[in-house]
């Protein structure tokens, strides 16, 4: 697939199914079915949910699924064979593939961490900032600690219903301990003082700053 930016369409002509981009330059080309079409569709629609950034390019996984990475990037990663691994507690799908280590034994690699230079055994992780996994470009990536990476959970509720007391408790974690941030009597009020409390106790430039200072 040609390095292209910006939002994708498909189009028929003829015999040949089209995707081109917002310009009406071809980005790619395959011959017409109704497979050929739904998968173009899908890939489409995925694409264009990315936010738009600098020029890049695909690169094809298993399990019918692509990654997105920056056209600088897009050489030297495509000489390795890259695999869909799916995460049963993140729910996503992640570029992996396997190599095999000092220790002689085969280990599992994420692209984005091969891009960050996270080599295996280092603890720190890397954190695709917008929640697309597949996204692997430099601009959705970072370099964080563990805690730090849960900070960006998509979805963070930050309460509990506390049984003894019969309201909603707000709480956030930071540094490994439990921050209390009240009790509330809805759902709505809970999560509100935790989002009001993020900012504060999880903010990522603070953070990576303070890291690299040590």
């Amino acid at each position: 697939m040609n390095p292209t930016k910006g939002k994708l369409s498909v189009k028929r002509i003829g015999s040949k199914l089209f995707i081109v981009d917002d310009k009406g330059f071809t980005v790619t080309k395959v011959r017409f079915s109704k497979k050929a079409e739904v998968y173009a569709t899908e890939l489409v629609r995925r694409w264009n949910a990315f936010e738009e950034g600098g020029l890049v390019r695909i690169i094809y996984l298993t399990q019918g699924q692509f990654t997105i990475v920056d056209d600088e990037n897009h050489g030297w990663l495509s000489k390795y064979k890259w695999c869909a691994f799916w995460n049963k507690y993140t729910k996503s799908f992640y570029a992996a593939r396997t190599a095999r280590g000092e220790d002689g034994k085969r280990h599992l690699i994420y692209m984005a961490r091969e891009i960050l230079g996270l080599k295996y055994g280092d603890k720190r992780q890397a954190d695709h900032i917008n929640h697309h996994t597949l996204d692997n470009r430099i601009i959705n990536l970072r370099i964080v600690t563990q805690q730090q990476n849960q900070w960006n959970q998509k979805n963070p509720k930050g309460y509990y219903w506390d049984k003894r007391r019969e309201k909603y408790r707000a709480h956030i974690r930071f540094n490994g301990k439990d921050i209390h941030l009240g009790y509330f009597l809805t759902t709505k009020e809970a999560h509100e003082a935790y989002l009001q409390a993020k900012p504060y106790y999880h903010n990522f430039r603070a953070a990576i700053a303070k890291a690299k200072k040590e």
